[in-house]
């Protein structure tokens, strides 16, 4: 744990040292959010102080959630934050690259060696650009990668199976792409039992997730899901580069709006057709974690708008490839 502290601190501690309206920017959303609604202001109406000007983004279950950050001061916050974001790669890391740490090679090592290997995986995970972005911006991307690794590969979890695939879409909702891939490989020919109950969780749950702010916050409930899901320009200017998603270039090569939608639904159909028919055949040859990569990398790809940061999936791929 040192190694990682003090290898990370060169990364961190300039932002969390940076000026006010340039840390951790997307935390800030995530705690007015959460704000806003327990001083009964409609979420979905405000953007953080200039020269940010975000709004917030996601579903309303979110920013219930983000209450507890909104009940911290923004120093005590940013701390938190930022030592969930180290807890949640490591996690990542641990589950993503098991297959390669379990090796009898490197089981061998024994003592200190093992434990120093997976102190400076996790540090050198913690440099790549996405993963980077997570301190920077003070993401959430690398929680919702650890919630859906974490259901899809703890062993025997104490938690029922699906429910947290199910907890990370109803939060950011492309973690979606996990609910398609439970149902191909829990229905149809070798389908599996586990996956199958794991699926009807993760519905469960998202859509009990869902469903109840309609009961406790109504109005910003609809003010989500029949306003600003459907402004996708909320999110930001959807031709940037830092756009990384399927649609996004497309929109960079300047076609006529309704030639770019046809070839992203066609781009679209053949990224889904392919990657979740190689993510289930790897499941079924055993290689779970290369499965999840695969639908990992689809969540990206596959949404209207995708950032580089949303990319922190490259850490299950870099495990998938080790342990292969």
């Amino acid at each position: 744990m040192l190694v990682v502290l003090a290898a990370l601190a060169p990364l961190v501690l300039p932002w969390l040292g940076n000026v006010d309206d340039q840390r951790l920017v997307d935390l800030d959303v995530y705690r007015t959010g959460g704000r806003e609604l327990l001083e009964g202001r409609p979420v979905y109406d405000f953007m953080t102080p200039a020269p940010q000007l975000l709004p917030f983004t996601y579903p309303p279950v979110a920013a219930m959630l983000a209450t507890p950050l909104a009940m911290m001061s923004w120093p005590v916050a940013q701390w938190a934050w930022t030592a969930m974001i180290v807890l949640t790669l490591a996690v990542t890391v641990r589950y993503a690259f098991r297959p390669a740490l379990e090796r009898p090679a490197l089981e061998r090592l024994g003592g200190w060696r093992l434990p120093l290997l997976f102190a400076l995986l996790t540090v050198a995970c913690a440099y790549l650009m996405p993963i980077r972005d997570q301190f920077r911006f003070g993401q959430v991307d690398i929680l919702l990668v650890a919630l859906c690794l974490a259901d899809c590969l703890a062993p025997r979890p104490p938690w029922p199976r699906g429910m947290l695939i199910g907890l990370a879409t109803a939060v950011k909702l492309t973690p979606g792409v996990f609910l398609i891939y439970l149902l191909l490989t829990g229905f149809g020919p070798g389908a599996r039992r586990e996956q199958r109950d794991a699926f009807l969780m993760a519905v469960f749950t998202a859509t009990l997730l869902t469903v109840l702010p309609f009961l406790v916050i109504p109005s910003d409930a609809a003010d989500f899901w029949f306003g600003a899901l459907l402004d996708p320009e909320r999110l930001g200017a959807n031709a940037a580069t830092t756009n990384q998603s399927v649609r996004g270039m497309l929109i960079r090569l300047y076609l006529p709006d309704q030639l770019t939608s046809l070839l992203w639904l066609a781009l679209v159909a053949v990224i889904a057709w392919y990657g979740f028919r190689h993510a289930r055949r790897a499941l079924l040859d055993g290689h779970t974690t290369t499965a999840v990569a695969l639908v990992g990398l689809m969540a990206v790809l596959l949404s209207p708008v995708a950032w580089i940061h949303h990319l922190a999936w490259v850490v299950v791929v870099l495990g998938a490839l080790a342990g292969s």
